[in-house]
């Protein structure tokens, strides 16, 4: 049998009949449908069962409910065809999905294909939950490559896309890599699929859009944050770092990849930001470290501003000469905590990339732009949020010869809008 599709199941009676319906009409008739029950309270089962008594390439297994990254799990391990399909049972695929794929497999020996999904917006859930930037594609990946190779262009062009729903995979290559979906969290996609494409030694991307994603108007995704997301988030964080330590790969690749995992940790924030219980969060000892060191949880509470500020007192007074750089609300707020500790007199000047007023001060302290600075080993504070202009800043100092650097970062700068509270 050449296709396994696995379409969990869990009380989406309103939508499962259009679901198998699109796997009923494949024009590829070379297919199972292993429909997983995942304790249903609604009609959703016996919608499964009609369709297998209507046809036996349905098969029905039914368990208490255990989530959907088991669901799939079981679906993987009771699957019979060689390649794997992941249908989630609010979605759709088109009727040549199986045959579009059936040509590809047949020109090449692969692990893995990548493809495209339309979206199906409900209601008014485009305006809550626009995903088109995240989803929809404009370049394309027309050559057989590693997975990791392909990773890296998508990424490079905005366009990497974790959804296990828009890949096919080869079984025996799963379980002989042994990957399979991370039990107990939500977002346990962004882990299979990194898993997916980081192994796989030949993957191809078609750049069609064999699937419809529905977005609902009340769905697990699109209902909200709660203390839940965070701690699955901040368990996908771990858990994508730890893959980029099984073996060495290209500098591009782990450029690419840490980009990905800093948006993970920016979703992780956010969400904390919106969710009002997030401090009832249950983690062990490493997840724990790292809701820390994210400042998310009930640890956004905890930066203890004394030790931050009194750290940034002692290094300044132990230098004969500041320079701040940056002129921003983040140096106005470090030259307004030195001046209350009568440590102003020590700030020689704001650095800037650009100036273009010869006599500018602020709060009394000159402007010198970039190109005028001359370094004369005094201590150089980079009071820049931004991770990426931080690094240019790094490197433009660098070639001035500057080595006495330190960073104001995120926790610093909460803390000095405490201290101006």
């Amino acid at each position: 049998m050449k296709f396994s599709i696995i379409v969990p199941t869990y009380n989406v009676e309103k939508y499962l009949s259009k679901c198998l319906e699109s796997i009923l009409a494949q024009t590829c008739s070379d297919w199972e449908a292993i429909c997983i029950d995942d304790g249903s309270t609604d009609s959703s089962s016996i919608i499964l069962k009609r369709f297998a008594e209507q046809d036996l390439r349905f098969r029905v297994i039914s368990q208490t409910n255990q989530g959907l990254a088991e669901t799939r799990n079981v679906g993987i391990r009771a699957a019979q065809g060689d390649w794997l399909l992941f249908v989630d049972s609010d979605d759709f695929i088109r009727n040549d999905t199986l045959e579009i794929l059936n040509k590809t497999l047949v020109e090449d020996n692969l692990d893995a294909i990548s493809f495209e999904t339309e979206i199906l917006y409900e209601g008014d859930s485009r305006e809550r939950d626009n995903k088109d930037s995240w989803y929809y594609k404009y370049h394309d990946y027309p050559n057989t490559t590693s997975g990791e190779k392909l990773f890296e262009k998508m990424m490079r062009n905005n366009e990497y896309c974790d959804s296990a729903c828009l890949l096919a995979v080869k079984k025996k290559w799963i379980l002989d890599s042994d990957l399979f979906f991370y039990k107990g969290i939500l977002y346990e996609d962004s882990i299979f699929s990194m898993k997916v494409f980081l192994n796989a030694s030949r993957m191809r991307h078609i750049s069609s859009k064999l699937y419809t994603y529905r977005v609902r108007e009340a769905s697990i995704m699109t209902s909200g944050f709660s203390k839940e997301n965070v701690r699955s988030r901040i368990i996908v964080f771990k858990e994508l770092l730890k893959l980029i330590n099984q073996r060495d790969y290209s500098e591009e690749v782990k450029k690419q990849f840490f980009r990905y995992v800093y948006l993970v940790a920016d979703h992780i924030r956010r969400m904390d930001k919106m969710c009002e219980n997030s401090d009832e969060l249950q983690l062990d000892a490493t997840d724990d470290f790292i809701a820390r060191i994210l400042n998310v949880s009930s640890y956004k509470n905890m930066i203890n501003t004394h030790i931050l500020l009194s750290g940034v007192e002692t290094i300044v007074k132990n230098n004969q000469r500041v320079a701040l750089y940056g002129a921003g609300k983040a140096g106005n707020l470090m030259l307004y905590f030195l001046s209350s500790c009568n440590l102003k007199e020590k700030v020689g000047c704001f650095l800037v990339s650009k100036k273009y007023d010869l006599d500018q001060k602020i709060q009394g302290v000159p402007l010198v732009s970039l190109d005028d600075y001359e370094y004369r080993g005094e201590l150089v504070i980079i009071c820049v949020m931004d991770y990426a202009a931080r690094k240019e800043i790094m490197n433009n100092l660098e070639k001035k010869g500057v080595k006495n650097i330190e960073f104001c970062d995120e926790n610093m700068f909460l803390a000095l809008e405490r201290f101006s509270m």
